[in-house]
C-alpha cells in the first residue's frame, strides 16, 4: 500500500495507491475558455499583500507574474501537479474575519483528500501526528509559535526531511516518504 498523490490506484510494481489524494474534478483541456471568477476573487484577495513584491521582483517579472494572485495561482498549480515537491511556506496574517483561511479551505474543494489542519500535531505533547500521513497540504491556524522551540523543530523536520516519522497513538512510530 502506497500514497502517491494524483496518481492512479494501481501504479504498477504490485503497489496499491489506495486513498491517495486525487483531483476532485477533471481538468479542462480547453485552455482558451478557462473561466473561474470565484477562484480569481479568492486569489486576488489572498494575494493582494504580495502585489508590491511581485511588481519589484525580477524573477517574478521574467516569469510573467503580474500580481500576488498570479503567484498564488502558480503555487496551487505546483501543489496539484507536483504534490511531492516542496513549495515555499505561505503565511497569511491579519485581523480576524478577513479571509485568511479562505485560501486553504478553497483548495480542499479541488482535491478528494490531502489537506489537513496540523495544529494538534504541532503542539502534541506525545508527538502524535498520524493525521499528517499522506497529506499534500498541512495548515496551522491561530497558534503562536514564537516561543515554542519544539513546534519550530517539528515544522522544520516535517518540511525539509525527505521522510517524516508518523506516530499514531498506541502504535510504534514509522517513517513515510
Amino acid at each position: 500500500k502506497v500514497s502517491k498523490p494524483m496518481q492512479q490506484e494501481y501504479p504498477g510494481n504490485r503497489e496499491w495507491n489506495r486513498d491517495a489524494a486525487q483531483l476532485a474534478f477533471q481538468p479542462s483541456l480547453d485552455l482558451d475558455s478557462l473561466h473561474f471568477p470565484t477562484w480569481q476573487r479568492v486569489l486576488n484577495h489572498c494575494g493582494k499583500g504580495l502585489d508590491g513584491a511581485i511588481a519589484q521582483d525580477s524573477w517574478a517579472q521574467a516569469s510573467g507574474l503580474q500580481s500576488g494572485a498570479d503567484y498564488l495561482k502558480c503555487w496551487v498549480a505546483g501543489l496539484l501537479q507536483y504534490p511531492t515537491r516542496p513549495l515555499p511556506y505561505l503565511f497569511f496574517y491579519g485581523d480576524q474575519n478577513v479571509g485568511k483561511s479562505t485560501f486553504w479551505e478553497a483548495i480542499t474543494v479541488l482535491v478528494t483528500k490531502g489537506v489537513q489542519r496540523a495544529d494538534a500535531a504541532i503542539i502534541s505533547q506525545g508527538s502524535f501526528n498520524a493525521e499528517l500521513e499522506s497529506m499534500i497540504l498541512c495548515v496551522i491556524e491561530e497558534i503562536d509559535l514564537d516561543q515554542n522551540q519544539v513546534a519550530y523543530n517539528r515544522i522544520k523536520d516535517w518540511v525539509t526531511a525527505s521522510r517524516i516519522l508518523i506516530h499514531k497513538k498506541g502504535s510504534t512510530p514509522y517513517q513515510v516518504i
